[in-house]
């Protein structure tokens, strides 16, 4: 189970997962040092209730690059550049607000 706290904030998430990343620079953008933003729809789920690890957001980049694109991170480990239109389906078929 997804700990409440977890994707509730970036710094929850950043305080929860520290210990095993050993390093800040994961949570941050590295061109913009923006935070990556948690998917707080996530919170008190169990990993084996989504149909799709593989299609919903755990993290994403707030703003879109300058190219249109996005950086998203998704339950089950993957990290992909995703267009605008591919985003807003991402969006809602993982509950963000």
């Amino acid at each position: 189970r997804f700990r409440a706290s977890f994707f509730q904030t970036q710094y929850l998430l950043k305080k929860a997962l520290l210990p095993y990343t050993k390093t800040e620079k994961v949570f941050r953008h590295p061109g913009s040092n923006a935070f990556y933003v948690p998917n707080a729809s996530l919170s008190r789920k169990k990993l084996a209730s989504f149909e799709s690890p593989s299609t919903t957001a755990s993290v994403y980049e707030a703003q879109p690059d300058a190219d249109g694109f996005r950086n998203v991170g998704f339950v089950d480990g993957h990290v992909k550049a995703v267009r605008i239109d591919q985003w807003a389906k991402i969006k809602k078929d993982s509950g963000i607000k």
